[in-house]
């Protein structure tokens, strides 16, 4: 997981460098305030470290992929030198899901809705952007086991996005990009008869992003 959030960082700066270097000029702008809504799709990966009265317990997060897809919307202000920043919100679909089989028990964790908001700074070139973000995420979690319902367990966690997005302008007010996320999620103990279980959740998504945008 480590290892796609450091490649599609190191794809953006590239991206980035290779704007610049080839003679790629910002058009010029008076900047100020804008606004967009959209939509968004795509995949994540999910990876869960569950320890059991301090022994660890491997639960197979690694590997899980998920289809996740929601809305979004934000205001951005633009500094005349192409520096923006800005405040964003969204709302995802997702089912993204983990299994476990833990002393003769079989069972299965789900990321569910999610929705949070954040910040983000970047650099407008004008044909093209780039920026980072750190956001709040809260996600809702749906289990299941061998034996039935699942009760005394945490219906929902929160967490930290930490990300990185490109997006070009298509003509109309319309934006494509793309974009990737890093959740780290608050670790949770759960008591059972057998000990207290922790859960330790994180998420990498990465999206195709369509957005409107009107104002400056």
């Amino acid at each position: 997981m480590y290892k796609v959030v450091t490649a599609f960082a190191g794809m953006l700066v590239c991206a980035g460098g290779a704007f610049a270097g080839d003679g790629y000029t910002r058009q010029t702008s008076s900047g100020g305030l804008s606004a967009y809504v959209g939509g968004h799709a795509g995949v994540s990966i999910a990876n869960t470290d569950v320890g059991v009265s301090g022994e660890p317990v491997s639960l197979d997060g690694i590997g899980s992929h998920g289809a996740i897809g929601g809305v979004h919307a934000g205001l951005d202000y633009t500094l005349p030198a192409g520096v923006f920043f800005g405040l964003y919100g969204f709302y995802d679909w997702q089912s993204t899901d983990s299994s476990l089989t833990l002393f003769g028990l079989s069972g299965s964790v789900g990321l569910r809705d999610s929705y949070g908001f954040g910040g983000r700074l970047g650099y407008d070139w004008g044909k093209a952007k780039a920026y980072g973000l750190v956001g709040w995420r809260h996600t809702d979690l749906e289990w299941s086991t061998s034996l039935g319902p699942v009760t005394g367990v945490p219906t929902s966690l929160n967490g930290i996005d930490l990300g990185a997005g490109m997006a070009i302008p298509l003509g109309q007010g319309f934006e494509l990009g793309l974009e990737g996320v890093w959740t780290k999620f608050d670790g949770e103990s759960i008591d059972t008869e057998l000990g207290v279980v922790t859960l330790d959740t994180t998420q990498l998504s990465v999206m195709g992003r369509l957005s409107f945008r009107f104002g400056n």
